[in-house]
């Protein structure tokens, strides 16, 4: 029988690093993962029009919280929801926050494209012409994609 295993394990301190940075003993662990997860439910609920790559949260005596954006169009919308966020976090977690938006142009990654393919999707385009499309466009930077629609 065979087992899941996570792949992003095996590439942790080589390529790619943890998203979440806090330190706990044994007994709270439980109580930081609960809030480091509703964390990140409140900000995907407020930036869910924006393009985010990742989120990277560090607790500490302050929370800071990176936000990798894959486009920095929406910056005006951000600034908006940006103050209504703070002060949520702040009820919930009583500390400081610090927030840094930090500009991803040149990483792909499947979310990224997944994005841009539900956009032009919704415009009604056709899927097969929209997949060719995508393919071409990242074929520089991948070794291969695959891409398949239901």
């Amino acid at each position: 029988m065979g087992k899941k295993i996570n792949p992003i394990f095996f590439r942790l301190g080589k390529k790619t690093n943890y998203h979440s940075l806090w330190y706990c003993k044994k007994k709270n662990f439980s109580f930081f993962l609960k809030k480091d997860i509703l964390l990140r439910e409140i900000i995907k609920k407020f930036f869910f029009f924006i393009d985010l790559n990742n989120i990277d949260i560090i607790f500490a005596n302050k929370i800071i919280i990176n936000l990798y954006l894959n486009n920095f169009e929406n910056i005006l919308s951000i600034e908006n929801y940006l103050d209504l966020l703070i002060l949520e976090i702040y009820k919930i977690f009583k500390k400081n926050i610090l927030f840094n938006l930090i500009n991803n142009i040149f990483t792909i990654n499947s979310k990224k494209i997944s994005f841009y393919l539900i956009n032009y999707i919704n415009n009604k385009n056709s899927i097969k012409k929209i997949i060719k499309k995508e393919c071409l466009k990242y074929s520089d930077f991948l070794n291969g994609c695959k891409i398949q629609i239901s």
